[in-house]
């Protein structure tokens, strides 16, 4: 179960960096947002830390129900991460 969560935040935040064109890029948005961090910090990323998953769903299109489905659960599914 632990790996399969895991993989559920890699594919969401791996699907995030993709829609901007990359860590680069999302760096750059959330920097002109007024939050700057780095490229470096972005790849690093294993999960959207909770206080980024806001901006990054409303920059990328990514939902955050998929960025941090533990947190933001989605509507359709209460349990947090799906089956």
């Amino acid at each position: 179960m632990e790996t399969y969560v895991f993989m559920v935040f890699m594919e969401a935040i791996e699907k995030a960096k993709q829609a901007v064109g990359g860590p680069v890029a999302l760096a750059r948005l959330l920097t002109n947002l007024g939050k700057p961090i780095t490229s470096q910090a972005v790849g690093k990323w294993k999960r959207v830390p909770a206080v980024w998953a806001h901006d990054v769903a409303r920059l990328t299109g990514v939902s955050i129900h998929e960025l941090r489905p533990e947190l933001w659960p989605s509507p359709e599914n209460n349990s947090g991460v799906a089956a």
